[in-house]
Formats: structure tokens, sequence, C-alpha cells
């Protein structure tokens, strides 16, 4: 008596072959396409390096970002010290309630 094909179980490894292979290369590409999708200070600073070896000037060159960060940071201190001055100027003067 013959058994059904459905019946016996499933040879070890893949019928189809290159499974194990197919798996590897779409995972690698998914997972490295999601560590530079949430690690962009790590792929900027990768980009940064490769340019700085192409030209060596830009290197140099102050970043824009650098620069907005320092105007940000010298209109927080006058705002600081109008604030300063405002408080001071609160304190001193009569309350006239």
């Amino acid at each position: 008596m013959r058994a059904r094909g459905g019946d016996q179980p499933e040879p070890a490894g893949d019928a189809r072959g290159g499974g194990f292979f197919t798996g590897v290369l779409v995972g690698g590409a998914v997972f490295g396409a999601l560590g530079l999708l949430f690690a962009p200070q790590i792929s900027s600073a990768l980009l940064r390096g490769r340019d700085a070896l192409r030209s060596p000037q830009r290197a140099e060159e102050e970043d824009p970002l650098e620069e907005q960060r320092k105007s940000l940071n010298d209109k927080i201190a006058e705002l600081n010290a109008a604030i300063d001055e405002f408080a001071q100027e609160a304190r001193q003067s009569p309350r006239s309630c």
C-alpha cells in the first residue's frame, strides 16, 4: 500500500533551495535601511566624513548648523538680559495697587 504525498513529512531543508540566503540578503537590506533611518546622526556623520575627504576646504569651514546655534544662543542671552533688567526694575519700583 502506498502513502499519499500529503501524508509524508516534508524532507529536511528547503525544497526550493536558496531560502536561507534569500532571507539573509532581504533581512540585511531591510535592517540596514532601518538602521540608516533610525540613526540619522550616524549616517550624517558618515556622510560628513566622506565629504571631508573629497574637499578639505569645506571641512575647515564652519557648519551652517553651528552658526545657527551660535546665533540662537546670542538671542537667548539677549532675552535673558532683558528679563533680568525687567525683573530688577519691577523690584525697585513701588507697587501701586
